[in-house]
């Protein structure tokens, strides 16, 4: 088929693969989570039903081992924003600093 991307499609933001061992009739339930894939090859063991994959730099196709991590869906809310909170006070120290040094 001229639409074949190798197994590979993309649902909001999220890369979708292939996996040959979840194959069921129909749709998207023959296909698993790129991202989830990578982490259970790092981490050495699946990913539980409580869990999920979260995206260190936000960014949801970016599933490279390094920016993956596995969390409990419970503390996924409070994950994020901890972590976007940190990021901001990252570059507001960063401009006080310039502020200080007077290069803005």
């Amino acid at each position: 088929s001229p639409r074949w991307k190798g197994g590979r499609v993309m649902r909001q933001g999220y890369v979708y693969i292939l996996d040959p061992f979840k194959f069921q009739k129909g749709g998207m339930s023959r296909y698993t989570g790129e991202h989830t894939s990578v982490a259970e090859k790092k981490y050495k063991r699946k990913v539980g039903s409580d869990e999920l994959v979260h995206h260190l730099n936000g960014i949801r196709d970016d599933n490279r081992p390094e920016n993956l991590v596995i969390i409990k869906r419970k503390g996924h809310e409070t994950w994020t924003y901890v972590r976007s909170l940190q990021a901001r006070i990252v570059e507001l120290e960063k401009l006080c600093l310039q502020l200080k040094r007077g290069i803005l």
